[in-house]
């Protein structure tokens, strides 16, 4: 609700408003991280006992962590992960920020979803680690098809080689069905790796929005 402009924040407000309960809250907002609401709901779901589910971008994620609001959350929870882990003044290995989440939220790394997606896609994809799935292998739907082209020919790349990542989707029935991004994959059967942004390739990614804010 915060960020209009942001298909993220379009996204978590309407899984919010369809399948949130009491005490789901909004934790971060215009003055960044609001560590009273994040402190409050952590202490709901601790006295409830049942499972939590986080939504947060990895950067996000990194200020909580930071904060003394923060603690072990209850057994079965589950953190979904997105944004990238790239800001203008601050970064972290997915490695490191896996290992705070296991130590401070008591949430294991198979717990940990990760999701790739961007305003201009109406489609997102996933890691499948809930089901014992890769952790790092996103999962794309079957009306979509994402392939790899070399930056310099723009010819697709085998398997196991890099290229930037490209991605048809035919739920994009108002606007272009064919993107090319500026993110480097590399294709797998079954999915696609991520491994950073191209060389000079403009930073982007709500990861940026949250960090701004933070």
């Amino acid at each position: 609700r915060d960020q209009p402009s942001s298909s993220l924040s379009f996204m978590t407000s309407q899984i919010l408003a369809t399948w949130g309960r009491e005490p789901s809250v909004t934790a971060v907002g215009p003055a960044g991280l609001d560590h009273s609401a994040a402190a409050a709901w952590l202490k709901s779901v601790r006295d409830d006992g049942g499972p939590a589910l986080v939504l947060a971008t990895a950067l996000a994620l990194v200020a909580w962590l930071d904060d003394d609001s923060s603690a072990p959350l209850p057994r079965g929870s589950v953190i979904f992960e997105t944004g990238g882990f790239k800001g203008r003044r601050r970064e972290i290995q997915r490695a490191d920020l896996l290992a705070r989440i296991e130590k401070r939220l008591a949430v294991s790394p198979d717990r940990v979803v990760r999701e790739y997606g961007m305003t201009e896609l109406s489609s997102q994809f996933y890691t499948r680690v809930l089901r014992g799935g890769d952790p790092d292998l996103f999962v794309a739907p079957p009306w979509t098809r994402v392939r790899m082209l070399d930056p310099e020919s723009l010819e697709e790349t085998p398997a196991g080689k890099p290229g930037l990542v490209t991605i048809l989707d035919l739920a994009n029935a108002g606007s272009v069905l064919h993107l090319m991004t500026e993110d480097l994959g590399v294709a797998e059967d079954g999915g696609f790796r991520l491994s950073g942004r191209a060389r000079g390739a403009e930073l982007r990614g709500c990861s940026l929005t949250a960090e701004a804010l933070l």
